[in-house]
């Protein structure tokens, strides 16, 4: 059922969960720049689980991604496929469940495993759960699952801004929450300028350090209490 909505709340204290959105995501160049699987490897070697919310518009493009993230220990979720608004399109009669199912179909889940969903921007309503729901190819769907640190990444590289200006910043709201689900960008799903710039892979390598000296750990999606 879609409609356990997760947020971190319940976590204990000091746990963090890492998360990232609108991926996959790849550069070839030296630079900024997507690079969801370096990202994924480089979290893997400090042995820390994440989950990749993916689009299926840009796993058409890197088919090869989800299966790479599970084999370096992480969880693969369903971000949909156009990232656009459920809540719109449920408005407007559209194909609400057809954005979870194409996306669910390249995911490539084995039959039985729970498959997580975050909508694009958070946005979620009693309407879009009902009309997931009844679809029978998103039975193994569970979620929304939301967040509560951080989410702005993709406004550092918007406006040409440094990781580290990026990481002080979650690192100050992770040191007032104390606790919670982290929501990181490994590319851009609606701005090609912004995917350009990413560089949440930067990032992540001063934070993680960061929150560890603070004495946080950091936990799969799975241990999330509902």
């Amino acid at each position: 059922m879609i409609r356990r909505l997760i947020n971190g709340d319940s976590l204990e204290d000091g746990q963090f969960c890492l998360t990232f959105d609108d991926g996959p995501g790849e550069s070839t160049a030296p630079g900024p720049g997507p690079r969801t699987v370096e990202l994924a490897e480089y979290l893997a070697d400090q042995s820390v689980p994440a989950t990749f919310f993916l689009c299926g518009k840009y796993l058409r493009e890197l088919p090869h991604v989800p299966s790479r993230l599970r084999e370096l220990g992480h969880t693969v979720g369903n971000h949909t496929d156009t990232h656009a608004s459920l809540t719109s399109l449920a408005a407007s009669a559209g194909d609400v469940a057809g954005e979870v199912v194409r996306t669910a179909d390249l995911l490539g889940a084995a039959d039985g495993d729970r498959v997580w969903l975050r909508p694009p921007y958070g946005l979620w309503n009693e309407h879009v759960a009902t009309l997931l729901d009844a679809e029978p190819a998103l039975y193994a769907h569970a979620g929304p699952v939301m967040w509560n640190i951080g989410g702005d990444d993709w406004r550092f590289w918007r406006d040409g801004m440094s990781p580290q200006q990026c990481t002080g910043e979650y690192l100050e709201i992770a040191v007032q929450h104390r606790r919670g689900i982290i929501l990181m960008h490994d590319c851009t799903a609606d701005n090609d300028r912004i995917k350009a710039a990413n560089r949440t892979y930067e990032a992540v390598q001063l934070l993680l350090p960061a929150l560890r000296q603070h004495g946080y750990s950091m936990v799969a999606l799975d241990s999330v209490p509902a």
